[in-house]
């Protein structure tokens, strides 16, 4: 039967046996030394095997191990697992590999040596081996557990759309999102995808062998804000109303928030207005009517009737003398007025005017005596 292995040898463990000190290596039997088993008598073909062995070394820290494993299959060929290999002693290693081939017997058969530094006489060998058996029975589904930061992302197994972690499919470790899931898959070869909006997506493969339970963890790189397009919801909102006379709108700016899309609200001039604002409306341009012509129009003459004469009252020498008399004595008193009140150029005026009386009514022969009188009278 063919044999696949992982390359290395990996420790699972560490074994001390307490033999008697006092005893050369020739004086040992060095097959109860060298120790080989499986973790399971009989396999299907495709299931998983795992190997163990185990040198016990009990003696000198000095003496060196040489491991031969060779594997012996149902067809009757053999192949070497590990050839001249040294290894530690009193430690349990595993060889893990797919069992492949035909349906028979298998048996492994580990050989080692124990040899002594150079230069110096001993040292022996030992052998060990065990069986087991390969079916045809067919392949068992395995299971994949994921262990993930995040909760709540979309798995995809090869490319397909499983389900949502912790939304009821799938098997969950609690019944509410807490990033751990399990998915049933076949043997072989799968490659796991983890979504979320707002995460980079991670993607992983793995390979389960016939009836493997296996566990992957995984994390997931986080912004909530990431993928979340708020701006596509900016715009205009509500009703145009008027304001200083033009047009005003209200105005949402949208924004991302711990993975959530919030606004900021401000008002905003959509539209200056020429002749102001009505009803959320630029008012429009007034209309003036063209003047009408009307033929122009003579209006009839007005007759006015001749204003009489005045009638005239030659004055006397009683009315001149007395007309003379009165200028003399405003004269007088503009000249007696004090400086303070009246400003010098004025009482100037005032008796310069009252001269020019004297001199009419001296000269006055004929004329309205009425008038006359009416001049000197304050």
């Amino acid at each position: 039967m063919k044999r696949k292995f992982i390359v290395g040898l990996i420790i699972a463990g560490m074994v001390f046996s307490i033999l008697p000190t006092t005893l050369s290596w020739c004086d040992r039997c060095c097959d109860d030394d060298v120790h080989i088993w499986t973790d399971k008598s009989s396999y299907c073909i495709g299931e998983r095997i795992n190997i163990y062995f185990r040198l016990d070394n009990s003696g000198e820290t000095s003496i060196s191990i040489y491991i031969w494993l060779t594997d012996y299959l149902p067809s009757g060929s053999s192949k070497y697992i590990i050839y001249d290999q040294e290894v530690e002693g009193n430690k349990t290693y595993t060889i893990s590999g797919v069992v492949e081939g035909t349906p028979g017997t298998e048996r492994l058969v580990l050989y080692a040596e124990f040899r002594l530094p150079e230069g110096m006489y001993g040292g022996c060998s030992g052998e060990s081996s065990c069986s087991f058996q390969v079916k045809e029975c067919g392949c068992e589904d395995g299971f994949l557990w994921i262990h993930c930061n995040e909760y709540e992302y979309d798995l995809y197994v090869d490319g397909k759309y499983k389900f949502t972690e912790g939304h009821g499919s799938g098997q969950s470790t609690s019944s509410k999102p807490d990033g751990i899931c399990g998915v049933k898959l076949s043997a072989g070869d799968h490659t796991i995808k983890l979504k979320k909006d707002g995460c980079d997506s991670v993607t992983k493969t793995v390979h389960l062998d016939c009836g493997e339970e296996k566990t992957v963890y995984l994390d997931m790189d986080c912004d909530p804000c990431k993928n979340k397009n708020c701006d596509q919801y900016d715009g205009f909102v509500g009703e145009k109303y008027c304001k200083n006379g033009d047009v005003y709108q209200k105005y949402r700016d949208y924004y991302c928030e711990d993975g959530e899309c919030k606004y900021s609200e401000e008002e905003r001039k959509i539209k200056d207005c020429d002749y102001g604002c009505e009803s959320g409306g630029c008012k429009p341009k007034p209309t003036t009517p063209p003047p009408t012509t009307q033929p122009p129009t003579t209006p009839p003459p007005t007759t006015v009737a001749p204003t009489p004469p005045p009638t005239t009252h030659p004055p006397t020498d009683l009315d001149k003398e007395i007309a003379l008399k009165r200028a003399e004595a405003y004269e007088a008193i503009y000249k007696e007025l004090d400086a303070e009140t009246i400003a010098e150029k004025d009482i100037q005026e005032l008796i310069d005017w009252c001269e020019e009386q004297k001199e009419r009514a001296m000269g006055a022969t004929t004329g309205d005596l009425d008038a006359l009188q009416y001049m000197f009278e304050l």
